[in-house]
């Protein structure tokens, strides 16, 4: 069980900037328009938590200026469908694990635990 600042997460978080994400894409083997329409695409992380338990809701943001952008992307299928994912929601207890399935398509098992820092 956490201490006293056990909603350290709450709220809602915004991604601002993201570094390599091309790279970490191409070694998950996601093909190049599905990166190419990745890099224009944004997030929002809305987490409630209580003590140990966690319910994340990542909403995908920006996906209309991808469209607009590059207008020849949605007669894609593999496209798409990628950019109809508008999110996903995630609920576990911190100290087990869940299964999701990643942007590749493939399965992971995510294992959770507090890391606590030394004073």
């Amino acid at each position: 069980m956490m201490g006293k600042d056990e909603s350290v997460y709450k709220g809602t978080w915004r991604l601002q900037t993201s570094e390599n994400f091309d790279t970490f894409l191409a070694d998950c083997n996601v093909g190049m328009l599905k990166r190419q329409a990745a890099k224009m695409v944004s997030s929002e992380h809305h987490i409630v938590q209580d003590g140990d338990k966690m319910s994340v809701n990542v909403v995908a943001t920006g996906l209309e200026g991808v469209l607009q952008t590059i207008p020849h992307l949605a007669d894609l299928a593999e496209v798409k469908e990628f950019l109809s994912q508008k999110g996903k929601q995630q609920e576990y207890s911190v100290g087990g694990s869940f299964k999701e399935t990643e942007i590749n398509g493939e399965e992971a098992e995510v294992n959770t635990a507090w890391r606590v820092r030394p004073s």
